[in-house]
């Protein structure tokens, strides 16, 4: 799906809290040939590697991971961490895949 029908359909994405059986959908997004995004590609195969990556991008109280799904396809994750409770600041990170 290109970039401009992801902008078109926007209304239709649900955000919520991923789920580990989610984590398997990101072993179809493919593989970055350019090194400059080779930290974004997802190599895991096995069952207990997407648990031990589910675990390091979710932390209670640390770290919060959620799922961008259209039409029940997980087309991005939205990761906040370095979260400060009292100042009510963040890093976030956004992650997408475009799929033809």
């Amino acid at each position: 799906m290109a970039l401009d029908e992801i902008f078109e359909k926007a209304i239709d994405v649900e955000v919520r809290p991923m789920k580990f059986k989610d984590v398997a959908q990101l072993a179809n997004w493919g593989q970055h040939e350019d090194i400059r995004y080779e930290g974004y590609n997802f190599p895991y195969k096995a069952q207990h590697e997407f648990y031990q990556w589910y675990r390091s991008k979710k932390q209670a109280f640390r770290r919060y991971l959620f799922g961008a799904f259209l039409e029940g396809e997980l087309i991005g994750y939205i990761t906040l961490k370095q979260i400060k409770w009292i100042k009510r600041e963040a890093f976030m990170g956004l992650s997408l895949t475009l799929t033809e």
